[in-house]
């Protein structure tokens, strides 16, 4: 490589990349701004390779969202990961510690918060996502007004909302948000089949909006310089999907008629999200507000973490070796049979 070019490669790597302003180790999440004016976010949490969304993450992130309100010279806002994944969701202990169902809907709401802010921030703000996207981390990208994801081989992107399979539902936005951006068939798949989405496939169905094939720092520098180019030219508002529950409605039909301990978080699921997607029908305008849709899916969430299959679930989750365990099998069998707990392999 001759000196010429690493020049070009120096100077244009202090362009896009930020000197962190501060750090917040506790909370895994440090910031820093390029000259352009683009605050970059980096999330990993610390003592471990995996990105969870901790107790100490959320204080983190009202902190930093408060200090970004009070910066002029910040004019967008990106969020990556520090880690191999952009996020592998809330941290299972959180959800087990939940004392009550006040504790839990307390827990729910206090996320629900933080994400609310990230999407009603002023300025344009960009995910780049590489890696797993799952659960909780999901939500944290659905609050955004643009998802970047890396299509590249290595990095292995899949999107996925789990929870189903712990006998608990998304509580932090995901069932508000996700119709809204995809449609309500492509996120019953995701959320109530418990599909995952690979890179391209989110693209084709407007999860993400756009894709770099590239992987770490070559991915990390590219996005930024495509959140940057948008920044300046100015983001187009985002039309709302259109919405038709009809597959909600026999969907629950069939749920309502098993109406077992162990499919009651699929009918909360689909009552939570029939509720928050109902629609007047002169004027065309969702009858619930964000607040009052989401007030719906924390209590919703709280009921179903406090029961005992989903205290039992999580528990084999923590005590076992990690993986998410398959729905619809009874919880013994799963306990009895290491094998189930294997997440079931539905890729697209």
């Amino acid at each position: 490589m001759n000196k010429f070019l690493i020049i070009i490669l120096f100077l244009l790597s202090t362009i896009l990349w930020a000197e962190p302003l501060y750090v917040d180790k506790e909370a895994g999440i440090s910031l820093g701004i390029t000259k352009k004016g683009l605050a970059i976010v980096e999330i990993y949490t610390p003592n471990t390779t995996e990105n969870l969304i901790t107790y100490e993450f959320i204080r983190g992130m009202h902190t930093l969202l408060t200090y970004l309100v009070d910066q002029p010279d910040i004019q967008g806002i990106l969020f990556y990961s520090g880690r191999k994944n952009f996020s592998n969701g809330t941290h299972i202990k959180i959800m087990r510690d939940f004392k009550n169902f006040q504790h839990a809907l307390e827990g729910a709401r206090d996320l629900q918060r933080v994400f609310d802010r990230v999407e009603d921030l002023v300025i344009p703000s960009f995910v780049a996502v590489e890696g797993y996207c799952i659960g909780g981390g999901l939500e944290l990208a659905l609050a955004v007004d643009f998802r970047i994801g890396s299509s590249h081989s290595k990095a292995k992107t899949k999107f996925m909302f789990p929870e189903l399979r712990l006998g608990i539902m998304p509580g932090a936005g995901g069932t508000y948000r996700l119709p809204r951006l995809i449609g309500v068939s492509h996120a019953l798949e995701i959320i109530y089949k418990g599909r995952i989405y690979k890179a391209k496939k989110a693209k084709e169905v407007g999860l993400v909006d756009s894709l770099i094939d590239e992987s770490g720092d070559d991915f990390k520098r590219k996005a930024i310089k495509e959140a940057s180019d948008l920044m300046e030219k100015g983001l187009k508002p985002r039309k709302v999907a259109k919405i038709n529950t009809s597959r909600i409605d026999v969907l629950l039909k069939i749920e309502e008629g098993k109406k077992t301990s162990l499919n009651q978080a699929q009918r909360f699921l689909l009552t939570t999200m029939r509720a928050g997607l109902a629609v007047d029908r002169e004027t065309g305008q969702f009858l619930l507000d964000r607040k009052h849709a989401l007030d719906l899916e924390s209590t919703a969430f709280a009921e179903l973490a406090m029961t005992a299959i989903a205290q039992e679930r999580m528990m084999g989750f923590m005590k076992g070796s990690g993986y998410i365990p398959v729905m619809d099998q009874p919880l013994d069998v799963m306990l009895k049979d290491p094998c189930r707990l294997l997440v079931e392999k539905i890729e697209i």
